[in-house]
């Protein structure tokens, strides 16, 4: 029995260019004869799957949002939970209350640059199983205390605080700055403040994701395979992982769960988690980035 993360990617595309993003935007999507394909295929596996957790991922899932609905309305295994990774632009009433009636946990990603203005129009007070991803980047830190103010006012009670530091390079000063603003959020009362970075470890579950191509791909974490898209070392890092894990196609005689956990190789996948972010960042900077935050975590929550 399998307890299995399988993050869907609808499409390669996104409507926003966050300049942080380090994606390489396609624009390609999963057809509906390949979710039929997926949906069957996880059917046949229903007796080795002991829970299933399916996560709408990657581009922007709300710009497939029917083939979303198709795939969680023709679904019918047990044991199954839906979430969604968004930037809640094309999110209106309609697909917020078809969320709810499904029980689908949103994961809202809010930067420090262009704030929520879009989200003030919904209501949310009638559903908890919500969370924003505020996302800072080192260069628009003055304005996190005001946006910080207005996700406030939304009446979400889980936030979590997720510095970007892959694409980004942090002066001290601005790890001084950041540390102000996590302070700032945990002065929120009847909020949960939960403290993230790049480089957090590795999942519990078995992930799979399966891209537009059709191809499931064994990985470590959602973050390390977002790292995959960089474009100075994107064809080394592929290469790296392609190397220590085994790709199948929905399409291939032999695929079945089995085959895709032996070609999970957690113990080397594991190792790219501290491998890539070398090629990118100086260690030290890490270092010094996550003591600050913890350090502020530590002394202000309440």
């Amino acid at each position: 029995m399998y307890k299995i993360l399988l993050e869907i990617i609808l499409t390669n595309q996104c409507n926003k260019r966050c300049e942080y993003c380090d994606l390489d935007f396609r624009n390609t999507a999963l057809s509906y004869e390949q979710l039929e394909r997926c949906i069957a295929f996880l059917e046949r596996e229903a007796a080795y799957i002991e829970y299933l957790h399916v996560n709408f991922f990657w581009g922007e899932p709300l710009l497939e949002f029917e083939k979303l609905k198709y795939f969680i309305e023709h679904i019918s295994l047990k044991n199954i939970k839906f979430s969604i990774g968004t930037n809640g632009v094309l999110l209106d009433q309609d697909k917020l209350d078809f969320f709810i009636k499904n029980n689908v946990s949103i994961h809202m990603s809010v930067d420090n640059i262009t704030g929520i203005s879009w989200l003030k129009k919904l209501d949310f007070s009638s559903y908890k199983n919500i969370e924003i991803n505020f996302i800072q980047d080192p260069d628009f830190l003055f304005q996190s205390q005001k946006i910080a103010d207005d996700i406030n006012q939304l009446g979400i009670k889980n936030i979590n605080f997720m510095p970007v530091f892959a694409t980004k390079k942090w002066s001290h000063k601005r790890f001084v700055e950041v540390g102000k603003v996590l302070k700032y959020l945990y002065s929120f009362s009847e909020r949960s403040i939960q403290l993230f970075w790049y480089y957090n470890g590795f999942s519990a579950e078995k992930q799979f994701i399966l891209d537009t191509d059709g191809f499931f791909y064994n990985d470590l974490d959602s973050l390390l395979w977002l790292q995959k898209q960089y474009s100075i070392t994107q064809s080394e890092t592929r290469a790296h992982i392609e190397t220590v894990s085994k790709n199948m196609s929905l399409d291939a005689a032999d695929i079945s769960l089995k085959n895709l956990f032996d070609g999970y190789n957690e113990p080397a996948l594991k190792e790219c988690v501290l491998w890539i972010p070398k090629t990118m960042w100086l260690e030290k900077d890490y270092i010094l980035l996550a003591d600050v935050l913890t350090h502020v975590k530590q002394k202000f929550w309440v």
